[in-house]
């Protein structure tokens, strides 16, 4: 009888504990407008449970330094690993990652490679969302062996509310009690920004929570809705993400390689890209090599950066007042996060000064005479860098690449350029890829016959992943190429080749492709209206 009564008081603890459990996931009230409300919504009607907190007005500070931010990952994106909870809820993640300025894909590539120093990683401070008692905190070592923190703060409002934090510098201990604002502690060395918003069991965004005023600091920096940083529940079910069952987890591509999926998960799918912070305007001469980093500046005159000398430009906002900025063979370039607008329009109709009698002046290079002063915003030099970056309403090319290198173009927007968004002459092992495109090549297309990309000789081009929308030229164009990938692209207009060979073509999206004279071209799961291909090459093929 004794053995009886012990497995039903056992049994009944059971029931409790589940009961307990089952509160704590599904319990969690939330206002209509919240991003997450019809699937929280439907869950309070289930338990029948009041609202218990203020959505969109429960926190007062914001808990990062949010000018030294360059993106912020969306909830249930598939950045990281898989970090989910609640119900129905796996293989997403329900957190924010807040990547520091300067912490790119090149940057990532040199810690994976042990090529950086502690010292580089930028400091960013964190502070307390609101005020209330640290409940949980771990212990780790960073890549440096330095120590670093995890911890819990629990609301002192609502204890059904728990903020995360991961990867911090600190001297916080269980029990400490904070303040909202308060200082908590730096990023840890080798990491990102990261938070995770517990109510009763599920994971909700940082967003819907932040009131109206800790809000506009996000609009300031181009955040226009809460939305944007969230994706919701029936969005992330319709294109599910795969986690490896293997590595408990880690998220895996879906017939896409590892690499791949990792490059498409630094995209815009997964991150919103902050707009750099307001800066107060200097107005120069022109810009002398060096580092220009959370600047805005407006020209006076054309810069040109000559071998030997670098110019890098972080987190600013350059206006080039429709004058030039050209690199030199030689030289260095690196554009990050930034906005380089109105450059100037080439004032010669042949792009590039060929001959002694075209030079005006020009300094010649190893690869020809060299592009004129003229020529607004002009590449000559290897391994360019532009990344998350916009180049807008030049009244020429965006972007115009002579005999260039390896240039690499990732993560950034061309909006409203005269011309073409990229000319390139004679350039090899372009990487141009995960950028958009919208609205070039607007200014007398029929004169000029210019299109959204303008790629002209050399090869081994890599272009995939970018998104172009057209107002009246919306083509993209590659001549005399070799060996070059297009793929996972997406045109409301048409993919020209002509003369090329050895080219790979899958998995894009467009109107119309037309191929002239080209040869070896695979192309495979392609979703193309019309695919015109013709025996010759050049202009008199094109009529």
């Amino acid at each position: 009888m004794r053995k009886i009564k012990l497995v039903l008081l056992i049994a009944l603890l059971m029931i409790v504990l589940a009961l307990g459990l089952l509160r704590r996931q599904l319990s969690f009230p939330i206002k209509a407008d919240s991003a997450n409300s019809e699937d929280l919504i439907a869950f309070n009607k289930k338990i029948g449970k009041p609202t218990q907190i203020e959505f969109g007005n429960f926190v007062h500070y914001n808990f990062i330094e949010l000018d030294k931010i360059a993106k912020i990952s969306k909830f249930r994106s598939g950045v990281g690993h898989d970090f989910s909870k609640g119900p129905d809820e796996s293989c997403r993640s329900m957190k924010h990652y807040f990547e520091p300025i300067g912490i790119d894909s090149d940057f990532w590539h040199r810690f994976h490679n042990g090529q950086f120093s502690k010292s580089e990683w930028p400091t960013v401070s964190y502070f307390a969302p609101v005020s209330g008692k640290i409940i949980d905190v771990r212990s780790a070592k960073n890549v440096f062996g330095d120590e670093e923190k995890q911890f819990i703060i629990q609301s002192a409002k609502n204890p059904d509310v728990w903020f995360e934090f991961f990867h911090i510098i600190t001297n916080l201990t269980i029990g400490s009690q904070v303040e909202g604002g308060e200082f908590l502690g730096t990023i840890s060395p080798g990491n990102s920004g990261e938070i995770a918003v517990d109510f009763n069991g599920q994971l909700i965004s940082f967003f819907d929570l932040i009131d109206e005023a800790v809000f506009s600091e996000y609009k300031v920096r181009g955040i226009k809705s809460r939305q944007e940083l969230i994706i919701t529940k029936q969005e992330r079910e319709e294109n599910p993400l795969q986690c490896d069952a293997r590595i408990p987890h880690r998220f895996i591509g879906s017939n896409i390689s590892k690499s791949s999926y990792d490059f498409w998960s630094m995209g815009k799918d997964n991150w919103v890209f902050l707009k750099p912070p307001k800066q107060s305007k200097k107005i120069l001469e022109t810009l002398l090599p060096g580092v220009y980093e959370n600047m805005t500046i407006e020209l006076l005159g054309n810069t040109i950066i000559n071998s030997g000398e670098q110019l890098i430009i972080l987190n600013s906002r350059i206006d080039l007042n429709n004058h030039s900025l050209i690199f030199r063979d030689g030289s260095k370039a690196e554009i990050r996060n930034s906005i380089i607008l109105n450059s100037s329009e080439e004032y010669w109709d042949g792009y590039v000064s060929r001959h002694p009698d075209d030079m005006d002046g020009i300094m010649p290079s190893e690869k020809g005479w060299g592009i004129k002063p003229s020529a607004g915003f002009g590449i000559e030099t290897d391994n360019f860098v532009l990344d998350s970056s916009e180049i807008k309403n030049s009244y020429g090319h965006g972007l115009y690449f002579y005999y260039a290198k390896s240039p690499k173009i990732t993560n950034s927007r061309f909006i409203n350029n005269a011309w073409t968004a990229l000319r390139s002459e004679g350039s090899w092992g372009i990487y141009f890829s995960n950028n958009t495109l919208i609205g070039n090549a607007w200014q007398n297309p029929e004169k000029v016959g210019f299109a959204q990309l303008d790629v002209s000789g050399g090869g081994n081009l890599s272009f995939s992943y970018n998104k172009i929308s057209s107002i009246i030229e919306g083509a993209v164009c590659f001549y005399g190429q070799q060996g070059i990938i297009i793929e996972q692209n997406m045109l409301d207009d048409t993919i020209l080749l002509d003369d090329c060979s050895n080219c790979t073509i899958n998995s894009n999206k467009a109107k119309q492709m037309s191929l002239y004279g080209c040869k070896a071209i695979e192309m495979q799961n392609n979703t193309i209206e019309n695919i015109q291909i013709y025996e010759n090459s050049g202009p008199s093929a094109w009529q």
